[in-house]
């Protein structure tokens, strides 16, 4: 599972140790347990009223983190209490990495809609390309 390092020790490196504490309990409140398709569910509502996050990031992390498989969330939740002693918590870094490749993704598409709106009509390569990418 890519969980993003980079972007996550850039942020990191922004939080101080009390602020990533808050953080994480307040990830980890939001999680429970959906009695009837057997799996965890993170509360997108939850997260947006106990974190700093916005509803487009905790849109994300909340899709992001239930669309994991049921397996593939007890591995996430046991690495978050396994590391307990870490300097990042696991699921910072985690949520991080789903941030930055939302980030990410973002800004490709405007730069390459950017691109197009300024070369499109450059010649017939860059009105090619543009019909692919735009």
């Amino acid at each position: 599972m890519n969980i993003g390092f980079t972007t996550a020790s850039v942020y990191a490196s922004e939080v101080s140790s009390k602020e990533q504490v808050e953080l994480t309990n307040s990830l980890l409140k939001s999680i429970t347990f959906d009695k009837n398709t057997n799996k965890l569910f993170m509360d997108e509502e939850k997260l947006i009223n106990t974190t700093e996050l916005t509803s487009t990031e905790a849109s994300k992390l909340a899709t992001e983190f239930n669309s994991l498989s049921s397996e593939e969330q007890k591995d996430l939740m046991k690495d978050f209490s396994k590391n307990n002693t870490a300097r990042v918590a696991p699921i910072i870094i985690w949520a991080a990495g789903v941030l930055g490749g939302w980030l990410a993704t973002k800004l490709l598409n405007w730069g390459a809609h950017k691109f197009c709106s300024s070369y499109k009509n450059y010649n017939s390569i860059t009105k090619y390309v543009c019909e692919v990418i735009d």
